[in-house]
């Protein structure tokens, strides 16, 4: 309990110079998580003041197979239980690509918030990594790599000043608290850029690393970039038993390391706007569009659907959306066959199956349900989107 005593003393020391402290509970490098390790948890967040923690991790850069998916699930469940206030933290290994996403590649895993530390992400795939946290609706933390001393000590490892630059505005644009490692290496010793001895070169990009954090918390909420961007690919309508074409958007994730087939990346197949008002809920697996602040909410999904074999069909669109009670919404779903012309239906009617139809037939068809209004109160539900769904019939020849 001694070393708890004194991670306890310096937690305090941090509160009191305004630091948030998230505490990673590790059972050592390359250690199982085993009875022994949960125990060993609880231990600590009974001798700690609880209250001071922003969160804790069930350790870091974790795998979903060799069992650990069930373990980090279980750990979870167990810690909520036992200590319902402290938010749990998961965080997945990162990947050379930044597509470790929990329910797209990687299976979902229950989270109050989510760690990532993307060394190697190009900016243009950090930001795709970050949207689909964003959409699942929780708090999220970048680690970014700033340790040019330890780069240079190890051939598998190297720092680019242009890739944490890039990771940086796209933290500043989604809004993504972004963290440091600034570890010069070479253990026992531990060296950090913010030690007098450390070299001058952890301590040049400390000190850019300091004048970033300051610009961060200067930044307006009305100065940071829209959340929108990408451009979507085309949704597949396969032949169902009566000859007709169909393909229905609900939203599904990965959601065990059991499932098999391609990445459930319905992302990659949506034009999002307004990612800030959208909340992906995994039971049912659906799209929860609520506000964020006082203002009114203005939200989309624009989707394009197509035939195997490019066929002239005569298409119908369906969207199942439910309005939330006390809400003033309203929802407009049109199609087209060519993404600006478009038919539009609008309700302002709870749990409203909505369908219509494209008035002449066409190779390509697009969808966009478009949701607005003000929910009963900030920050409340305003709408969930069930799912979207095209059909069309072969037109006559």
């Amino acid at each position: 309990l001694e070393g708890i005593k004194l991670w306890n003393e310096n937690l305090m020391k941090a509160r009191a110079a305004g630091i948030r402290v998230v505490a990673q509970a590790t059972p050592g490098q390359g250690g199982e998580k085993t009875e022994e390790y949960y125990e060993g948890l609880v231990r600590f967040l009974e001798n700690v003041n609880r209250g001071e923690l922003y969160a804790i991790t069930l350790s870091e850069e974790n795998i979903f197979w060799n069992g650990e998916h069930e373990k980090l699930t279980e750990f979870y469940y167990r810690i909520k239980k036992k200590f319902p206030d402290i938010p749990v933290y998961q965080w997945y290994s990162n990947s050379s690509r930044g597509d470790a996403w929990p329910g797209f590649l990687y299976p979902w895993l229950p989270a109050d918030g989510w760690i990532i530390d993307e060394y190697y992400a190009e900016p243009r795939d950090f930001e795709q990594e970050v949207r689909r946290y964003r959409m699942l609706g929780l708090p999220l933390i970048q680690l970014g790599y700033a340790a040019p001393v330890e780069a240079a000590k190890h051939p598998t490892t190297s720092y680019h000043p242009s890739m944490l630059q890039g990771q940086l505005r796209v933290a500043k644009k989604y809004n993504v608290p972004f963290a440091y490692y600034c570890w010069e290496g070479g253990m026992p010793k531990r060296t950090f850029a913010w030690a007098e001895t450390a070299e001058e070169a952890s301590k040049a990009v400390f000190k850019f690393v300091l004048a970033e954090a300051d610009k961060a918390r200067q930044a307006k909420e009305d100065e940071l970039i829209h959340w929108d961007m990408n451009q979507p690919a085309d949704s597949v309508l396969q032949v169902d038993t009566n000859g007709i074409f169909r393909h229905r958007e609900e939203f599904d994730l990965r959601m065990n390391p059991e499932e098999q087939g391609p990445v459930p990346d319905f992302m990659s197949r949506s034009l999002v706007r307004g990612l800030r008002y959208m909340k992906w809920t995994p039971d049912p697996s659906r799209i929860i569009v609520r506000s964020v602040g006082k203002g009114p909410v203005d939200a989309s999904l624009t989707n394009p659907w197509k035939t195997p074999s490019g066929d002239q069909c005569r298409f119908t669109a369906r969207a199942k959306v439910t309005i939330a009670p006390g809400a003033s919404a309203e929802v407009i779903f049109e199609i087209s066959a060519n993404g600006y012309d478009w038919v539009a239906r609008t309700s302002r009617i709870e749990n409203e199956l909505l369908t219509i139809d494209l008035p002449v037939a066409h190779k390509h068809v697009y969808t966009r349900l478009r949701i607005g209004g003000t929910p009963a109160e900030p920050g409340a539900p305003l709408a969930a989107i069930d799912w979207i769904e095209v059909s069309g019939m072969a037109a006559a020849r």
